[in-house]
């Protein structure tokens, strides 16, 4: 694009508005430091800004932070703190903590499997709009796993999903 990108400064202008209390950026400082960009890659940075961003109210921080408890990355493994994150963002109405919760319940990964519980989160996340919230909600009734088992249901949602270009 002929944009040239100064890491550095970005990081600088994320640090800045971070000591400032502002959770967008806090947030942004996070993946920052998760993914390596301007940054050394430190998942527990990342973590710790995830948290801070947390308590300003930053409901997705909320959300990752809990998963880098559920899985030990950029936090000791602590199951019940990160599971107690996830529901906070997820109760919250963050599609994407709806959809990380549900998942983890459905496949029982560090947490009890729950198929009713992960239909109820795949549901609310998938009818908020998200398209893979919709597909794992579409294969929850195909299935029959916590909700009566209903194809046409099934393909109502695989079609919502493929219509915002999930394929």
């Amino acid at each position: 694009t002929g944009t040239e990108v100064d890491a550095a400064r970005a990081v600088s202008l994320l640090t800045d508005l971070s000591e400032q209390q502002h959770a967008d950026a806090t947030y942004w400082l996070g993946d920052c430091f998760n993914n390596g960009l301007g940054v050394p890659r430190d998942a527990h940075e990342a973590t710790r800004l995830w948290l801070k961003a947390a308590t300003l109210g930053h409901e997705l921080s909320r959300a990752r932070a809990g998963k880098q408890f559920i899985e030990g990355v950029g936090a000791p493994q602590d199951t019940k703190t990160g599971v107690q994150l996830l529901r906070q963002a997820a109760r919250s109405g963050n599609t994407k903590a709806q959809l990380w919760l549900a998942n983890y319940l459905y496949a029982g990964v560090h947490i009890d499997k729950d198929f009713k519980e992960a239909a109820e989160w795949a549901k609310k996340a998938a009818d908020a709009g998200d398209a893979v919230a919709q597909c794992r909600y579409g294969t929850l009734l195909s299935q029959g796993k916590g909700v009566p088992q209903d194809h046409k249901g099934a393909l109502a949602y695989y079609l919502k999903a493929a219509n915002q270009g999930l394929a």
